[in-house]
């Protein structure tokens, strides 16, 4: 089963690189070009106007750097081997649904992040997404191994991966909290003082992975920065959105344009102090506010990875309800809990916080998916009530959302119509 998943992800991510989708994203993607290129001239890792800069984490310019001193500054290998990347991606949520859901929803599960609209575009993009998504279902994979296997090199290099997510994008941050609240509901197999050694062996291989780039960042900045400094106009951004709910665009006003006038991580700190003061000032718009970063968060509309004003991403949302049953399924399980849904929970906390977009909710939707491919093997099951009449109730589910997807643009309009009517956009 693994190496059919891996070769048809392969094959089908291949063949839609080959479409003439317009999908780019052209700040951020000329942006990681740029800093590798800087890279690979012996430049080191600065911003356009030659100063060392740390406004974005540096692992996928870094990547990016390597492929090009090999193939040259070109973005067809970057996307062959984000195919390859993301079909492990796919391999490892097949293997994790195996193990905790069986063989049915296993192939189900390998169906779906195949088959994922939203995956599958990200391998055409020279974006951190499908690195990022691979190193955190790989960590998520790598701790199952750990807690079966006990041993602490296996835990630290849990830590490793989640380290490098976090230097992918400072997103990965929250996922360290997620592993450790896994280590310590692994009860069956390790001891209390044997948790304790797993989850300090993870914590401190982390910590080893963000020492270079923070060290780094102190001789610079003379701050300890172990992610971006972006991260303040991320702050500021979230609750003092364009528009009052745009989430995803850089907000730019008179106290963004002092801001930049300040050296880089003294501006950090000032948007971001800002932007939580404003929030703690105006804690009326608190709610309207967090219904909205929910909304995009769980968005079947995706104008980040598949572009345009934003297309429905009927596998996506064909997926949600089946994900939704096997959460629902899983619930006493408190070892898959910890292990497939907690760093799903701690992402969309940290997009509470800050904001939720499709593009952030594609690093953890491979572990849904895996929920997904349970609910759906559950539904579709020998031992459900009536099977027949419940698959002919999924293939319907199914072609509804395709004529969702055909006819995006008008059921986007009426979405947009009702939030609006609801006073939410």
């Amino acid at each position: 089963m693994p190496l059919a998943v891996f070769g048809v992800a392969v094959v089908a991510r291949l063949a839609f690189q080959s479409l003439d989708i317009p999908t780019e994203i052209p700040l951020d993607s000329d942006e990681y070009r740029r800093l590798a290129s800087e890279l690979l001239a012996g430049h080191g890792y600065v911003s356009e106007t030659g100063v060392p800069t740390s406004m974005r984490p540096p692992f996928y310019p870094l990547f990016l750097a390597v492929l090009y001193a090999v193939f040259g500054p070109v973005d067809g290998p970057v996307r062959i081997v984000q195919a390859i990347l993301d079909a492990g991606t796919c391999t490892l949520a097949t293997l994790l649904a195996r193990r905790y859901f069986g063989e049915r929803a296993a192939w189900l599960t390998g169906a779906l992040t195949v088959f994922s609209w939203g995956l599958l575009s990200a391998t055409k993009l020279v974006l951190t997404e499908t690195l990022l998504t691979f190193l955190i279902v790989a960590s998520v994979w790598m701790l199952d191994q750990a807690i079966e296997r006990g041993r602490l090199a296996w835990f630290a290099s849990v830590g490793v991966l989640s380290g490098l997510a976090t230097l992918t994008k400072g997103t990965g941050l929250a996922l360290v909290s997620a592993q450790l609240m896994a280590v310590a509901a692994a009860g069956r197999r390790t001891d209390g003082m044997g948790r304790l050694w797993s989850g300090a062996a993870l914590a401190a291989a982390f910590a080893l992975v963000l020492v270079p780039w923070t060290w780094r960042n102190y001789q610079v900045h003379g701050e300890l920065i172990p992610g971006a400094t972006q991260v303040g106009i991320i702050v500021y951004s979230s609750y003092l959105p364009p528009q009052g709910k745009i989430f995803g665009v850089h907000t730019e006003d008179a106290f963004t344009a002092r801001a930049q006038r300040l050296p880089e991580a003294e501006a950090s700190r000032a948007l971001t102090q800002e932007g939580l003061r404003h929030a703690l000032a105006n804690p009326g718009e608190l709610p309207r506010l967090v219904l909205l970063k929910v909304l995009y968060a769980a968005s079947p509309f995706d104008w980040e990875l598949l572009g345009g004003d934003g297309w429905y991403n009927f596998t996506y949302a064909f997926a949600v309800p089946f994900a939704v049953a096997g959460l629902w399924l899983a619930r006493r399980n408190g070892r898959v809990l910890a292990l497939l849904a907690a760093p799903a929970v701690t992402a969309l906390a940290l997009m509470l916080l800050l904001y939720g977009s499709p593009r952030l909710r594609l690093s953890v939707e491979p572990l849904l998916l895996v929920f997904g491919g349970y609910g759906l093997a559950v539904a579709t099951g020998v031992e459900a009530s009536r099977p027949a009449a419940t698959r002919a109730l999924v293939a319907a589910f199914l072609l509804i959302n395709v004529a969702a997807a055909l006819y995006g643009e008008q059921v986007r309009r009426i979405s947009a119509g009702a939030l609006a009517a609801l006073g939410v956009w």
